[in-house]
């Protein structure tokens, strides 16, 4: 499987660090998500994925899930974009925009490991 970021651009709200769209590829098929946003908790950033929620779906409940493995798997490329492609820009939220911590994934230690 390959996780391909499709797009990455500044931020359009002043708590939003970067909106990125992504493809997940495997052997057969591929899908894009797109509107991850990355956010800021108190001392670092993460990845808040589209919420999968569909509240007229029939039952109710969600409509797709993404398993943890594949959602931290999605958050380490879109940040490793991030760092690459956006951070060297300055672009990035208000001083007065609000810091978030729930549901963000935040970036693997073993990526972090990678990187020093």
């Amino acid at each position: 499987m390959e996780v391909k970021v499709r797009s990455i651009a500044g931020p359009t709200d002043p708590s939003v660090y970067a909106i990125a769209d992504v493809e997940v590829i495997d052997q057969d098929h591929s899908i894009t998500i797109r509107g991850l946003e990355v956010l800021k908790s108190k001392s670092q950033l993460g990845v808040s994925f589209p919420s999968p929620r569909q509240d007229d779906y029939i039952g109710g409940g969600f409509l797709f899930e993404l398993n943890p493995e594949l959602k931290q798997t999605i958050a380490d490329v879109v940040l490793e974009a991030y760092d690459r492609g956006i951070k060297p820009f300055s672009f990035g939220p208000k001083d007065d925009a609000q810091n978030r911590s729930f549901g963000l994934v935040f970036r693997s230690r073993d990526r972090n490991m990678e990187r020093r």
